[in-house]
């Protein structure tokens, strides 16, 4: 049995490639062996013009936590009728960027890539559970839709309009 896990400078290198190139404009990958392990380790590659259906993990219960290592993303938290309730900017640099937050299986939410390129750490409760892993938002586009990234421009610009300009977060 292999007690030690790693993952090299070369095999993210090559997730930032395939990221660029893949359908999603995002990929994946594992640390952890099986959806049976726990926790659940992964890098998450994303770049710019990705759209990550708004989602949340209520039927799993499980949280979300992620950890911005390079790039910038907004991650956007909605509310049950389709609301953006707020917008975190996380980022490696920056006083006023968040580089890790938690997220609570009931909030509704997404992330959308900045940068031209971002990666992130993900670490969430085992096992995977992948038939309910995710309930999609049905306000909200399916993946592969086009109408999606213009879904996300319109929600987050009715959000800074009634915000007063400002992006709306937390501490």
């Amino acid at each position: 049995m292999t007690l030690v896990r790693f993952v090299t400078n070369n095999d993210l290198e090559q997730l930032r490639r395939d990221a660029t190139i893949a359908s999603r404009k995002r990929l994946h990958l594992n640390v952890h062996r099986s959806y049976e392990e726990n926790p659940q380790i992964l890098y998450n590659c994303l770049t710019r013009g990705s759209y990550m259906r708004p989602h949340r993990h209520m039927l799993d219960r499980r949280q979300e936590f992620f950890v911005c290592l390079s790039g910038e993303v907004l991650l956007v938290l909605f509310s049950d009728t389709g609301e953006v309730e707020s917008i975190l900017s996380m980022a490696t640099e920056g006083q006023s960027k968040v580089s890790s937050v938690i997220v609570d299986p009931l909030n509704w939410h997404t992330l959308i890539c900045l940068s031209k390129r971002a990666m992130l750490l993900e670490v969430k409760p085992g096992p995977f559970r992948p038939n309910i892993a995710k309930e999609y938002a049905p306000w909200s586009p399916e993946e592969g839709d086009p109408s999606g990234l213009l879904f996300l421009e319109q929600a987050i610009t009715h959000h800074h309009t009634a915000v007063d300009g400002t992006i709306a977060g937390g501490s």
